[in-house]
């Protein structure tokens, strides 16, 4: 049974600045979405239905109870703390820049442990809403990553973009327009930060043909929307599923089921398209560690054969489009 005070650490394999290592994801358990509470929730949104705090800001020993035990959790799984080399903190709210969120002092301290846990970090990703972007917050948070990972440290914010159609955008709750994204893009990239955007590869009803044609417009728009904008873009593709026991809810909207021979050649040639683009675009496994193998198998989604999982490690590993065969 998990620790009912943190979410189990996420894990998959990962290229950091050329060296193959691993990327740790973090989930803070903050307060519920501030934007669900006001305009309901996106209809995709499975952490919105988990069990947050209150609605008071996540506070330093808060933070600090919930990354020791996520650190107790990396040490049972035997993971070796120097291959990781990229950390990504997301959580269950609207922004990890939002002082409602998290307190700046918890933000940093949780930077802290981290670094401390893992020194060969050189990468930092740190998730908010786009429009949630603000100057003011952006600098601090940087300062603060250089003094604990040094100069040469990459930084990002990552923002759930889901889709590059602005309409599916708004119709699902999301919220989020084209200008959002361009004017956060133009906030990182004046302060020094790259932008990854989440990308949700199996949409609402989306045929193959407009799976295939949504994939190539999710790059498309990352590399024109923040060419104009000077900020370093990259592209995470998720493939989207339904927790089990959340699966009758009536806010939930069905994904598109894709068999793993067909998202292989899927995502292969989305890859192709964004060598081509000169975008970094990375696949998620989502099966790394047994929390998400689990979730994911419970909710009857067959994408854990042994070939496909290989084949999205190696890609990741190489970004190598023939991998993904």
């Amino acid at each position: 049974m998990s620790d009912p005070n943190h979410y189990p650490p996420s894990i998959r394999p990962a290229l950091v600045r050329r060296q193959t290592g691993v990327e740790l994801f973090v989930t803070l358990k903050t307060r519920n979405c501030s934007r669900a509470e006001k305009n309901g929730r996106c209809d995709f949104c499975g952490l919105g239905l988990l069990d947050g705090n209150s609605g008071s800001p996540l506070h330093v020993s808060e933070a600090e109870t919930q990354i020791y035990g996520m650190l107790e959790d990396l040490r049972k799984q035997g993971v070796n703390p120097q291959t990781i080399l990229k950390l990504s903190l997301i959580s269950m709210s609207d922004s990890l820049l939002n002082p409602k969120t998290i307190q700046p002092a918890a933000l940093y301290r949780t930077l802290e442990l981290l670094r401390h846990a893992f020194s060969g970090i050189l990468e930092v990703s740190i998730e908010s809403r786009a429009d949630m972007i603000e100057a003011k917050g952006l600098i601090e948070v940087g300062q603060e990553i250089t003094r604990l990972f040094g100069i040469d440290s990459r930084r990002q914010i990552a923002c759930g973009i889901e889709t590059a159609d602005e309409d599916v955008r708004l119709s699902t709750g999301k919220g989020i327009t084209n200008l959002h994204i361009y004017e956060a893009a133009t906030i990182l990239g004046q302060e020094g930060f790259g932008l990854r955007g989440y990308f949700i590869y199996n949409m609402f009803e989306h045929t193959l043909p407009t799976r295939r044609l949504a994939l190539m417009e999710a790059i498309n728009f990352m590399v024109d929307i923040t060419a104009s904008a000077g900020v370093q873009p990259s592209i995470l593709i998720l493939r989207g599923y339904v927790p089990a026991d959340k699966q009758d809810h009536p806010r939930f909207r069905k994904f598109s089921e894709v068999s793993d021979e067909i998202a292989l050649r899927d995502l292969r040639l989305a890859a192709v398209h964004a060598k081509s683009r000169r975008l970094t675009l990375e696949v998620d496994t989502t099966v790394e560690d047994q929390q998400s193998a689990s979730a994911i198998l419970e909710a009857g989604v067959n994408i854990l054969s042994p070939r496909y999982i290989n084949a999205l490690r190696a890609y990741n590993l190489s970004f190598d489009p023939n991998c993904l065969r």
